[in-house]
C-alpha cells in the first residue's frame, strides 16, 4: 500500500503457473466494493495471470486501501483451478488492519491570509477517519480561496506526512504538513479576444464586468463568461485562460468566443386544412449593431379573419457599462373592424449573476373601438418579470431548465368589445409563469416538458376580447388554428420527445399538446375555472445549420382525420 507514493502496505501472493481468470472473490472487504476493488487490482477478466509479469499485482489495491485510511493492510492472493487446465479462479484475502485517523494538520506559510479567505475553506478535523480525498479537498477549498483574494498562481503541497503507531492498539494518527505559496497577487491589465471580427473588445469589457486593473476573482470571471453567453453577442464561450505579462501581478484574460450571426431572418406560414385558414409570421433582428451588442427586432403576423400584428423594438445594453439593459418595445394590434390597441413599453433589465435577469417595466396602452361605437381609451402599466435560465446549450437545449414569472397590472374598459356605456376603466391584473425542463434520453434524444400557466384578474365583465389570452396555434396549442380560442386563463403542458437532435437543432419531435381554460365568459380571476380541455398532437421536423434553420410541423386536434390537420412551416436564415 502506498501513502502520497510512498509504499506502506504489505502483501503476500503465492507463485503461480500462469492461468487465465475466469472469476475473482474477494474476502475481508468492508468499504470497498467489489468492483472498484477489480478496478484497483488491475487484473481484468480473462486475462492471463503470470507470476512474472504480476510481481507487484496487488499494490493497486493495497493503494487504495491506504487512501481509505487501511495503512497496515495484507493482501494474500490464491489461485484455485478450474476443471479446464489453464484458468482458474482468484481468491484475494483481505485483512484491513485498523483504520487511521486524522492527526495534525500543520498550515506553513497561510498566516498572511485574511480572516474571509480563511473562512472558505476546509480542514479535517484531528480524529475524523483518514481519507485522502478529504485531505485533496481540503487543499482544493484553499486553492478556491487563493482564487478569490486574486493570487491564481498560488500552490499547497504537502512537505511532510507522518504516521504515528500508538502501541496501546489506538488507530494510527496521520500528521500532514501543507505548505503554501501564494504568490504574487494578479491585476488584470487586458482582455485578449479570440475569435471576434466584429463584436468590440470593450462590449465584451462591459458584459462580464471587467474593469483595467480589477483584481482576478474566479467566480467574477465564471459569473461573468455565463453572463456573456446568455447576452446574445456570441453563439460560444470557451474557457478563461489566464496570460502572464512581465509582470505576473498584471496579467492578460484571454477569452475565446464565436459571434453570433449579425442578424436574422425568420418566418412561419400555417393552414389549416379543415376551415381553410391561413396564418403568417415574420421575424427580422440586428443582433449586434456595428458590434455594440445593440439590438433591434421587428415583427409582423397575420391571422386570417382575426388579428394583425406589428410589432418594432430596440435594446441598449450595459448601461454605464452595468450589468443593466434598457429596452423599447411598440406594439400595435389590428383586430378586423372591431378594434385597435397600441401597447408601448420602456424597461430596465438587470443580469442577476450569469443565469438570472430581473425587469421592471412601465408602458402606456391606448385602444380605439372602432365597433359601432368609436372611442379611444388610454391607461398605464406597470410590470416586473423574473427569467432563471439553466438551459444547455441555449440554442437546442439538452438539459437543464427554464423559470419565467411576469406579473403587470393595468386598466381596461368593459364589454366584447370595450363597448360599454360607462366607459369606466377597471384595474387588470396579468400573471404569467413558464417552466421548460429538458433532459437527455440515450446519445443524441431529448425529453422536454413546457408548462405555461397565464391569467387575469379584472372586474371587467364581460373582459373586452383585447384583453383575454389568446389560444391556439404554432407557439401555444398545436393541432388548432392560431388564436382558435379567447380565455381570461389557461394551463397549457407541451410534451416532447426530440430524436436525433444536435447542436443545430435539427432533429425528428413528436409532441403532444394539452390545455385546461376557462370560458371566455367566464370571470377573471387568478385562478379561473377551468371547464375546457383541449387535445393536440403530432410530428415535426427540423433540419439545422450554422447559417439557420428550416422545419414543418403537422399537429392534430384530439377526434380529427389525419387529413384534418393544421401545417406549420417554418424558416430561418442568420446573417
Amino acid at each position: 500500500m502506498t501513502l502520497f507514493g510512498v509504499v506502506t502496505a504489505r502483501s503476500q501472493e503465492s507463485p503461480i503457473d500462469p492461468v487465465t481468470v475466469e472469476r475473482i472473490s474477494f474476502l475481508g472487504l468492508s468499504t470497498l466494493g467489489e468492483a472498484e476493488a477489480r478496478a484497483a487490482l488491475g487484473i481484468p477478466m480473462g486475462s492471463v495471470l503470470d507470476t512474472t509479469a504480476h510481481v507487484d499485482r496487488s499494490q493497486g489495491l493495497s493503494r487504495r486501501l491506504a487512501e481509505d485510511g487501511y495503512l497496515d493492510a495484507t493482501i494474500s492472493i490464491r489461485i484455485e483451478p478450474t476443471g479446464v487446465p489453464g484458468r482458474g479462479h482468484i481468491h484475494v484475502q483481505v485483512d484491513e488492519g485498523t483504520r487511521a485517523v486524522f492527526g495534525t494538520i500543520t498550515q506553513v506559510g497561510a498566516d498572511s491570509l485574511s480572516n474571509p479567505v480563511v473562512a472558505r475553506t476546509s480542514v479535517p478535523r484531528a480524529g475524523d477517519p483518514f481519507r485522502r480525498a478529504d485531505l485533496e479537498r481540503s487543499i482544493k477549498s484553499w486553492l478556491d480561496a487563493y482564487d478569490e483574494a486574486g493570487y491564481p498562481f498560488a500552490r499547497l503541497r504537502p512537505v511532510d506526512v507522518r504516521v504515528d503507531r500508538d502501541s496501546s492498539g489506538a488507530p494510527p494518527r496521520v500528521h500532514v504538513t501543507l505548505r503554501h505559496e501564494k504568490g504574487p497577487q494578479v491585476h488584470l491589465a487586458s482582455i485578449d479576444l479570440k475569435g471576434a471580427t466584429v463584436t468590440r473588445p470593450e462590449v465584451v469589457a462591459r458584459a462580464i464586468g471587467f474593469k483595467p486593473g480589477q483584481v482576478y476573482r474566479q467566480s467574477q470571471i465564471e459569473e461573468g463568461l455565463a453572463r456573456l453567453e446568455r447576452a446574445g453577442l456570441v453563439a460560444e464561450v470557451g474557457a478563461a485562460e489566464l496570460v502572464p505579462g512581465d509582470d505576473p501581478a498584471r496579467s492578460r484574460l484571454r477569452i475565446q468566443i464565436r459571434e453570433s450571426a449579425s442578424g436574422s431572418l425568420a418566418g412561419i406560414v400555417g393552414y389549416s386544412g379543415l376551415d381553410q385558414r391561413l396564418s403568417g409570421y415574420l421575424d427580422f433582428r440586428l443582433n449586434n449593431i456595428a458590434g455594440t451588442g445593440r439590438r433591434l427586432e421587428a415583427r409582423w403576423s397575420k391571422v386570417e379573419r382575426a388579428s394583425t400584428l406589428y410589432h418594432l423594438g430596440y435594446r441598449e445594453p450595459f448601461l454605464l457599462g452595468r450589468p443593466i439593459d434598457l429596452s423599447l418595445q411598440l406594439d400595435h394590434v389590428i383586430f378586423d373592424t372591431l378594434y385597435t390597441t397600441t401597447r408601448s413599453d420602456l424597461a430596465m433589465h438587470w443580469r442577476i449573476g450569469g443565469r438570472t435577469v430581473g425587469s421592471a417595466v412601465v408602458g402606456l396602452d391606448q385602444v380605439v373601438i372602432t365597433s359601432g361605437l368609436n372611442r379611444s381609451e388610454s391607461s398605464a402599466r406597470f410590470a416586473v418579470q423574473f427569467d432563471h435560465d439553466r438551459r444547455t446549450p441555449l440554442l437546442a437545449p439538452r438539459s437543464g431548465w427554464r423559470t419565467d414569472l411576469r406579473l403587470s397590472r393595468g386598466k381596461t374598459l368593459s364589454g366584447t368589445y370595450g363597448q360599454s356605456v360607462s366607459g369606466t376603466l377597471e384595474p387588470i391584473l396579468a400573471f404569467d409563469v413558464r417552466q421548460e425542463l429538458y433532459r437527455s434520453v440515450g446519445q443524441r434524444g431529448v425529453l422536454a416538458l413546457l408548462i405555461t400557466a397565464r391569467s387575469l384578474e379584472t372586474n371587467a365583465a364581460p373582459v373586452p376580447q383585447f384583453e383575454l389570452l389568446p389560444l391556439g396555434g404554432a407557439l401555444t396549442l398545436r393541432g388548432y388554428r392560431e388564436e382558435q380560442f379567447y380565455t381570461p386563463g389557461y394551463l397549457l403542458g407541451q410534451l416532447e420527445y426530440r430524436l436525433l437532435s444536435d447542436r443545430n437543432g435539427s432533429g425528428v419531435f413528436l409532441f403532444t399538446d394539452v390545455v385546461v381554460f376557462a370560458p371566455q365568459e367566464a370571470e377573471a380571476t387568478l385562478w379561473p375555472r377551468f371547464d375546457k380541455t383541449k387535445v393536440g398532437y403530432g410530428a415535426g421536423l427540423r433540419v439545422g445549420s450554422r447559417s439557420g434553420r428550416l422545419g414543418l410541423d403537422y399537429g392534430l386536434a384530439a377526434g380529427e382525420g389525419p387529413l384534418e390537420g393544421r401545417f406549420n412551416l417554418r424558416a430561418e436564415t442568420a446573417f
